[in-house]
């Protein structure tokens, strides 16, 4: 079920889109619409000569953390931490932990380019193999009693040559990105970029948040 569509048209006739799905975890909506503000915010200041989203797993991860702080939460991001597969046992690093009122959530990242031209068959592929990795890498990661979660950032790119179809694209991409399953997520696109971002013949024009949790805590 998607919670709502939101259409802002500013000045320049530009239209952003920004979505929700909050799922499994409607206690994470505050922080989604708080991750849209700061994707914003961080685009205005920059004039939208540039994207948060263009950079790496890490740049994407702390917006999110930002997020949470921004919405009432905690977040403490890149933590000493235990971890364990199967028999083995080491010490190693936790890519977020978070705690929203009284629940509590150990999140392990991953960030994936994802095709969306014309000739993209199944865009969803990549973001699904990174989900599954990011899920693994949460349970191996001790809990602590709270819930474990895999979180992808997702980044479509489109050939420049496709441009006009950029809306078409965009909802294509999109109907792909929500037919996977048990997944929360979240997304924000800008014609703006269309104007401004683009890199080596492909154009950025968002991204999308996935979040799915394990079946054990």
């Amino acid at each position: 079920m998607i919670d709502g569509v939101i259409f802002v048209n500013d000045n320049r006739a530009c239209l952003t889109v920004r979505n929700m799905v909050s799922g499994s975890l409607p206690e994470l909506r505050d922080v989604f619409k708080k991750w849209f503000s700061i994707i914003e915010k961080y685009c205005e200041n920059q004039c939208w000569e540039d994207v948060p989203w263009w950079y790496n797993e890490r740049a994407s991860l702390s917006l999110f953390a930002a997020a949470v702080w921004n919405s009432g939460g905690i977040a403490l991001e890149e933590y000493s931490t235990s971890k364990s597969h199967k028999k083995e046992r080491w010490s190693g690093r936790g890519d977020l932990y978070v705690k929203i009122k009284r629940k509590q959530y150990v999140i392990e990242a991953k960030q994936v380019w994802s095709p969306m031209g014309a000739r993209a068959r199944r865009p969803n592929g990549k973001i699904e193999e990174a989900l599954f990795d990011a899920r693994h890498a949460a349970g191996e990661t001790k809990s602590w009693g709270a819930k474990r979660l895999g979180l992808v950032f997702a980044v479509p790119y489109l050939p420049n040559s496709e441009q006009d179809n950029l809306k078409e694209r965009i909802n294509y991409w999109l109907d792909c990105v929500k037919s996977i399953e048990g997944s929360s997520m979240a997304w924000i696109f800008s014609e703006k970029v269309s104007d401004w971002f683009q890199y080596k013949g492909y154009l950025y024009p968002g991204v999308a948040l996935l979040l799915r949790p394990l079946r054990q805590g």
